[in-house]
């Protein structure tokens, strides 16, 4: 996809252990003002579905057919997709208004293609479904359709945990009503980290009772200064691609 002929500035600043580097926002205004220059660029959509109907969407233009520099269209759009996916992710392509930029990108992304790893990631393993490029006409291109996040409410009652499992440490506070919990001095009840190295670590006993060791830690910081008191919830983060509360990833 390399090789085309649009003329991209130069780095002002080129890094010096990648003196050919080409950043992705010079090569897109390079695209777009031969795009203008030339004045008859193409209408092109693409829309990327996830779970839960969700699309991410993009209007663009593209330089016509023939276009000296046409081949030039199938970086811009690819790139875009690229982005797409790994900013949203996505099981289905969509495209609009170049018939053979989508052919191509099928060709890509497709067992064997140069993008054969985001068909395998995004297909199989994150959404457990075939991944697909579809052409479209305009008029069934579906719009943008943002996901509605989960509403943050703060106004619950007692204690509770909040842990964070990382690839060095993991984390553990003290909450309650609402926020982190403050002894009479104002310093946090339990707020603290340690070091872990849970990479390294084949044997599954070992994983839960670190665990368990933290969460402790915190019930007992909680009995400390309230000892009727009842820790009511515990919510974990980890690193990692949830769908539908299970992890993919």
């Amino acid at each position: 996809m390399a090789g085309t002929s649009i003329d991209v500035a130069k780095p002002r600043l080129p890094p010096v252990l990648d003196p050919s580097f080409e950043p992705a926002v010079l090569y897109n205004r390079a695209f777009r003002a031969e795009v203008r220059r030339c004045g008859a660029g193409r209408r092109l959509a693409v829309a990327v579905e996830r779970e839960g109907g969700q699309v991410a969407r993009r209007d663009l233009e593209v330089l016509p057919a023939d276009h000296p520099a046409a081949a030039a269209n199938l970086r811009y759009v690819e790139r875009l997709v690229k982005f797409l996916l790994w900013q949203r992710g996505g099981f289905r392509v969509m495209v609009s208004g170049a018939p053979e930029i989508a052919e191509a990108l099928r060709r890509l992304y497709a067992p064997g293609g140069a993008r054969a790893f985001d068909y395998t990631f995004w297909g199989e393993t994150v959404f457990a479904r075939p991944f697909t490029v579809e052409t479209r006409a305009s008029a069934e291109m579906p719009a943008e359709v943002a996901g509605a996040a989960a509403p943050l409410r703060t106004d619950w009652k007692g204690w509770r945990l909040g842990f964070d499992l990382g690839a060095s440490d993991r984390k553990i506070a003290v909450v309650k009503d609402g926020g982190l919990a403050l002894k009479p001095d104002g310093e946090p009840v339990l707020s603290a980290e340690f070091e872990w190295n849970p990479k390294v670590e084949k044997d599954p006993r070992w994983h839960y009772e670190r665990i368990m060791e933290t969460l402790r830690l915190g019930e007992q910081a909680v009995r400390a200064l309230d000892p009727a008191g009842r820790v009511t919830a515990i919510g974990g983060s980890s690193a990692g691609i949830f769908i539908g509360g299970r992890p993919r990833v």
